[in-house]
């Protein structure tokens, strides 16, 4: 008995529209996922930019409050009056209290520009906020002298009370004052990317002899200690202004009647003297802007030479947001969307005698008013470190897998670990070898085939390109 064909034909038809159908779904649910991946990074670049705008900003003006109490000094010193060293002192432990306080509102006001931005808490910061701020509360005052009375009490409550109200944008270039003092190849985010990548020139470039060399994890010296950078400290972690103080010794004069009244009848000198602190621009943070500089080797991209009244670094601030955007495609779950974005405050100083060339900030060296705006900058032209104070899985790698791995190698690696697997590659010694054979490989006439050196400057780092295009 045969098959009527119009059976046959309508069962294909059905088969080949439940296919087109099929299509068409995963087509639309690709589609759908492109376009929120790119809503979610939309959403997190603007987030990002907004926190590290209003962190600057709260800098500048920070240090606009500053300036105007170093004045303040300055015309108080001029009076004649009882009461000038009482005001002077007080003065004095308002300008210490702005250094950490003046920061930390910016760091607040960072969390809420996220948040209006549309992104939500992200746990792991909050968490690594509080475990710092414990950390603070418990041990800092066996460590470091106190800029203020209290100082470091209510700075842990200060750093909690942030925690408590959810982390968005962690402050990347958060400068902690007890970290590695010192340079370490494994220290190097770019030792790895060049791993991962294959970048054999880099190795020509930083360290050939580690490429040639290298036996295993007993080759490496030893990871530089946690030092104490400063025991007496006098800016904040996060965000930090880079100030320091410098005291002076003013004479003072006070009428007769005072004086005796103060200290004593019988006296008749009515001099003495009065300390008063000054807060400074440090000079080892407060240099030309050496990272965006088109006369360094390592060139920075930049269209042009920048303006010598900007020529500076100093304070700015740096941000890292990471969010999720949820995927509909069968089995590729969700794709993790970091953003980070750095900005600086930038000012002058007015010159009388030619207003087209007005003075830096810092040109004096006293604090004084003189920002007037913030504008987003490079992240690579920030103070920001190559890995970021909030890659938690750089950090998680330096702190907690680089120190078993150097005493018992790979086997105390973290095969999760992306920094991990790359150290996994590196102590292939067919990995290596290939390396060296790349780099000294010649053609028929004896010349290397492949030219490590560069004809013209690159920009980020000597390495050659950055790691981070904004």
């Amino acid at each position: 008995m045969s098959k009527n064909p119009l059976y046959s034909k309508s069962g294909q038809t059905i088969v080949f529209m439940a296919f087109t159908l099929i299509i068409l779904s995963l087509m639309l649910i690709w589609h759908f996922d492109f376009h929120k991946i790119l809503f979610v990074k939309h959403i997190a670049q603007n987030a990002g930019d907004a926190a590290a705008l209003n962190a600057a900003r709260w800098q500048g003006q920070t240090l606009n409050v500053i300036g105007d109490l170093n004045i303040f000094k300055a015309v108080t010193l001029s009076q004649d009056s009882e009461d000038t060293e009482t005001i002077i002192e007080q003065m004095t432990e308002m300008q210490a209290r702005l250094c950490f306080v003046g920061p930390l509102i910016g760091f607040l006001g960072a969390q809420q520009a996220s948040k209006n931005n549309g992104l939500f808490n992200n746990a792991t910061f909050t968490d690594r906020l509080t475990s710092h701020a414990e950390n603070v509360r418990d041990d800092y005052m066996f460590v470091f002298n106190e800029p203020y009375e209290n100082c470091w009490a209510e700075y842990s409550d200060m750093l909690l009370t942030i925690a408590e109200q959810g982390i968005v944008a962690g402050p990347d270039n958060a400068t902690f004052y007890t970290d590695y003092g010192g340079g370490h190849t494994l220290l190097r985010m770019d030792f790895y990317d060049a791993i991962a990548s294959r970048e054999w020139c880099w190795f020509w470039r930083n360290n050939l002899d580690l490429l040639e060399h290298y036996t295993d994890y007993q080759y490496w010296p030893g990871l530089p200690v946690l030092e104490t950078l400063n025991t007496s400290p006098i800016n904040s972690e996060i965000f930090g202004l880079g100030l320091t103080r410098n005291e002076t010794t003013h004479g003072h004069h006070l009428r007769g009647y005072d004086y005796q009244r103060r200290w004593g009848a019988g006296v008749v000198s009515n001099a003495r003297e009065l300390v008063a602190t000054w807060f400074l621009y440090d000079s080892s943070h407060w240099v030309p802007w050496r990272s965006i500089s088109r006369d360094e080797p390592a060139m920075f991209p930049a269209l042009g030479d920048i303006r010598s009244q900007y020529d500076y670094t100093g304070a700015d601030a740096a941000v890292r947001v990471v969010t999720e955007a949820e995927r509909l495609t069968p089995g590729k779950g969700s794709s993790t969307i970091t953003w980070t974005s750095a900005a600086k405050p930038f000012g002058y100083l007015n010159n009388p005698e030619d207003p087209q060339a007005n003075f830096r900030p810092n040109s004096f060296g006293i604090v004084l008013p003189a920002f007037r705006s913030v504008r987003l900058i490079a992240l690579d032209a920030s103070s920001s470190p190559m890995g970021g104070a909030y890659d938690l899985a750089w950090r998680e790698h330096i702190e907690e897998h680089l120190p078993p791995y150097m005493a018992s190698g790979i086997s105390a690696l973290d095969h999760n670990c992306w920094f991990c697997q790359q150290l996994f590659q590196w102590e292939m010694h067919e990995f290596r070898q290939a390396g060296i054979d790349w780099l000294y490989a010649t053609d028929s006439s004896g010349n290397l085939i492949h030219d490590c050196r560069r004809t013209s400057p690159g920009g980020g780092s000597p390495g050659g390109g950055a790691r981070r295009g904004h």
